[in-house]
């Protein structure tokens, strides 16, 4: 009986220290620290996709439509990731509200465990954000691995959220999803015109830089203005990229006149407020449609 007494007593002390560490100044250093972190990824990742969208954009105004196209792919996943950071985020902040009740419960409700099986499936696939495996660590020493496996494996019963798990995992991005992204920025360029997707960047602190973060990233801009900027003036005809393309090929035919055919006219400038001519809304989505018939017709 006395040694069963010791077992209990040992049993019990390392159930309480594990509860003691829930608690402690770390832990709620470690949730705090890793949301802070959450905000400086978002705030960048956001930058990001509106410097991707105002690209896409600018080309689209400038007629390369299958270049716009091939670069909505970046956009989607960007957009993806922005969602997944909101999401830890908010898990972090409910776990951060329920450490006592988890501390004092080892069964937890459903809305508890997805959060934290959602945290521990990310700490493997987030290498940006470190707190998280400290954070897996201490859910790992208080629900056993093999609650940890399951949520790291997605095995059956596991409780991840459906939108991290699947944001989480994009390798291919569908041409439909590309359409409607396209169409999205295509409408935004119609209704707010050349200046809605003005973006300055903002200045940033040194103070605010991430050491951890060393994901590559899409935040340079992805036009370089010596490889597409072409002078209207020294355009003498143009052909539509839909017309004509065979077998996905490019048949846009260019004529430039050269330098000393260019005659030197005086203009008066245009007024500031004056933007120039956009492409109707109709017209793009009439090129977008038969661009999507295209692909299909190449697939089969």
């Amino acid at each position: 009986m006395e040694v069963l007494h010791k077992v209990l007593v040992r049993v019990f002390a390392g159930t309480s220290t594990v509860g003691q560490r829930f608690l402690s100044s770390h832990s709620k250093k470690l949730i705090k620290k890793v949301r802070y972190r959450l905000d400086l990824q978002i705030n960048k990742r956001s930058c990001i996709v509106r410097q991707l969208r105002n690209d896409v954009a600018q080309l689209i105004q400038d007629g390369h439509y299958q270049i716009a196209f091939d670069r909505v792919d970046q956009i989607y996943k960007d957009e993806c990731i922005v969602a997944v950071y909101e999401l830890l985020d908010l898990f972090c902040g409910f776990i951060s509200l329920h450490i006592s009740y988890i501390r004092r419960n080892k069964d937890c409700p459903d809305d508890i465990n997805e959060a934290i099986s959602s945290i521990i499936f990310a700490s493997a696939r987030c290498g940006n954000l470190p707190e998280l495996l400290q954070i897996r660590k201490l859910f790992s020493e208080r629900y056993g691995e093999r609650f940890e496996r399951t949520a790291l494996e997605l095995l059956p019963g596991n409780l991840v959220n459906n939108q991290i798990r699947e944001n989480l995992s994009i390798e291919y991005v569908p041409n439909e999803v590309k359409y409607k992204v396209i169409e999205e920025i295509t409408a935004s360029v119609e209704q707010n015109g050349p200046n809605g997707f003005h973006f300055d960047h903002p200045k940033r602190d040194s103070s605010m830089i991430d050491p951890y973060d060393n994901e590559p990233s899409s935040e340079k801009s992805t036009v370089n203005a010596a490889e597409e900027v072409i002078y209207v003036d020294d355009v003498a005809e143009f052909q539509s990229p839909l017309h004509g393309r065979k077998n996905g090929t490019d048949q846009r035919v260019f004529i430039f006149q050269t330098v000393h055919e260019i005659e030197f006219v005086t203009v008066e400038p245009s007024p500031p407020h004056v933007h120039p001519k956009l492409p109707e809304y109709d017209e793009l989505a009439a090129m977008f449609t038969a661009l999507k018939k295209e692909h299909l017709q190449n697939r089969k």
